[in-house]
């Protein structure tokens, strides 16, 4: 027999527990996001290594600051010429490298973030790892999954999961989550036969942020993390939905702008320079 989970409204945000709050601890979802999409602690590697000379400016006062170009002796190089660009590799003596001065200290802690430090630290920390399909069909429904000790567990949203894209951390009365989201899109429809009796539910609320937890009443305890998840999710939907919109739509936005300008700027020719620790 499935269960159902409601929501609860308003949301019960930590620390505290007055009316006011929960607009407040709502808020942190959008404030705690991580920038970019964060999969798993994965990170691209960058494709190039820049020529002899060439430095990376972020800003133009870095650009003044970079230090002077390195100079390699060569000892072989081998080209290779791909479809649209070569990559050069070039093996070169141990060079004399600059020493690299040490970072510099981290700036203190504000109050702020001491008394969330101390907060956190009073609190179950827990990650939770879900995949979400997003049906943008003739009404927009979310299919969520995790697995939890070898066993899959799923709901069933009617919030469109791909304005949650990013990583975030979200603190409820007495959790800490750190969220992992893989989000897709598709135009179908979930599952009518699978997904039966959530589809009903949803549709009998309406346009209120809701989702159905596909799963005994057993499971419940067991899934505290990803549940308390989804309530805040919701909440913050809730309370958010035309900020969250419009950060989406900015993200769509600034990653079109960024294909756009990829498709009209040739690929570089890197030079890949390595060497031996023992010079030879």
């Amino acid at each position: 027999m499935k269960f159902y989970r409601r929501t609860v409204w308003p949301w019960r945000g930590a620390p505290a527990c007055k009316a006011a709050a929960s607009t407040r601890r709502v808020a942190s979802v959008e404030l705690s996001f991580i920038s970019g999409i964060l999969s798993l602690g994965l990170a691209w590697l960058a494709s190039t290594v820049p020529a002899q000379g060439q430095a990376t400016a972020l800003t133009a006062s870095t650009a003044a600051a970079a230090p002077p170009a390195v100079p390699y002796v060569e000892i072989a190089r081998k080209v290779r010429q791909l479809s649209d660009h070569t990559e050069t590799i070039s093996r070169v003596q141990p060079p004399k490298l600059a020493k690299v001065p040490p970072p510099a200290p981290p700036p203190p802690l504000s109050a702020d973030d001491l008394a969330r430090q101390k907060r956190w630290a009073a609190k179950t920390n827990d990650t939770s790892i879900m995949t979400a399909v997003v049906h943008l069909g003739k009404q927009t429904r979310t299919e969520l999954s995790w697995t939890l000790d070898g066993k899959t567990y799923h709901a069933l949203s009617n919030v469109d999961f791909r304005l949650f894209s990013l990583a975030a951390t979200l603190e409820t009365d007495d959790m800490v989550i750190s969220w992992y989201g893989f989000v897709s899109a598709d135009d179908g429809e979930p599952d009518a036969t699978t997904h039966a009796e959530a589809l009903r539910q949803l549709a009998a609320k309406g346009a209120k942020p809701d989702y159905v937890f596909e799963g005994k009443a057993a499971d419940l305890k067991a899934n505290a993390t990803a549940l308390e998840a989804l309530d805040y999710f919701h909440a913050a939907y809730q309370h958010q939905q035309a900020q969250l919109t419009a950060d989406f739509n900015q993200r769509q936005a600034d990653e079109q702008a960024r294909q756009q300008l990829a498709a009209k700027t040739p690929p570089p020719s890197p030079v890949i320079r390595f060497w031996s620790d023992s010079g030879h």
